[in-house]
């Protein structure tokens, strides 16, 4: 079960599967976070772990050059166990008065058939894939 894998994460439940064409110069999603609106409520009281959580499954090889997944590190990110709020952009709040924040984006490169597993709260998007990616 997913549950005793993880922790005891449950499954969200959205499953999306695309292919960033770099011949078209295509991009993955802009920076969001899953369930947006969740809040401090979506975590367990004992010890803070995520009761929802993501995975994200290469299905080709994915770096920089042709849209691997970037994300927001939790610590960095002070939205992370506060409830979202629709008047406040999550990735703007973290970069307002940090700019040297930026220095802590991570690029999570991943050979096909590896599995990125992450809060559901974790900020993260694909990048574009350049023309002449392989």
């Amino acid at each position: 079960r997913l549950s005793d894998a993880t922790g005891g994460s449950v499954f969200i439940g959205d499953i999306y599967a695309w292919y960033v064409d770099p011949r078209k110069g295509q991009k993955g999603w802009g920076p969001h976070r899953d369930r947006m609106g969740s809040g401090p409520n979506s975590f367990r009281k004992e010890d803070n772990t995520p009761m929802l959580s993501t995975s994200w499954l290469a299905l080709t090889d994915a770096g920089p050059q042709n849209s691997c997944l970037y994300v927001v590190p939790a610590p960095e990110d002070p939205w992370y166990f506060k409830q979202d709020l629709p008047e406040i952009d999550p990735l703007a709040a973290i970069f307002k008065d940090k700019p040297d924040a930026f220095q802590s984006i991570r690029c999570l490169s991943a050979p096909a058939g590896s599995i990125w597993h992450f809060s559901h709260k974790i900020i993260h998007w694909g990048s574009f894939a350049k023309t002449n990616a392989k």
